[in-house]
């Protein structure tokens, strides 16, 4: 680094960075609704709950590159090319306890799923890459020429 920071600025380690609450929740517009809005059903206190409270917002977000356009995946580290899984761990956890032991059925597979990679045949590639090419050109524009003439020719037919 050029200019490390100072090593007494990291003299408190026990700083929470997220926070889980459970409980019963107050509704943060108890005595602010006046009787004229009491057109609908209003609690004051809310039933059992859980929330995961977490210090920045940064945690979630994903890299993007404005040069390219691409969106990194959550963890991506563009100078090592390599993806830290720690936040998406955390997060895929948090989502997985507050939905509730009734969800673990649910989400089970989806966090031990694991994508497999289909890839193309070789010596098929090599084979037909040219005429794969052409057709990818050549029938794009066949295609607008032929709907062109057929336009051409039914607003003659039209209006002749």
């Amino acid at each position: 680094m050029k200019n490390p920071p100072k090593e007494d600025y990291f003299n408190n380690p026990d700083i929470p960075i997220a926070l889980l609450l459970e409980g019963e929740f107050e509704s943060v517009f108890k005595n602010r609704i006046t009787p004229k809005n009491k057109g609908f059903d209003f609690m004051e206190m809310g039933e059992n709950a859980k929330m995961i409270i977490v210090s920045d917002g940064d945690i979630i977000r994903n890299t993007y590159s404005e040069k390219t356009g691409n969106v990194y995946p959550l963890g991506y580290d563009k100078f090592g090319k390599f993806i830290y899984p720690g936040n998406k761990t955390f997060i895929m956890n948090a989502v997985h306890y507050l939905c509730g032991n009734n969800q673990d059925l649910l989400l089970s597979p989806l966090k031990t799923k694991e994508l497999k990679l289909r890839l193309l045949d070789k010596e098929k590639v090599q084979k037909y890459k040219l005429y794969i090419q052409l057709l990818n050109l050549l029938l794009p524009i066949v295609i607008i020429v032929i709907f062109g003439l057929l336009f051409t020719y039914t607003k003659k037919k039209k209006y002749a």
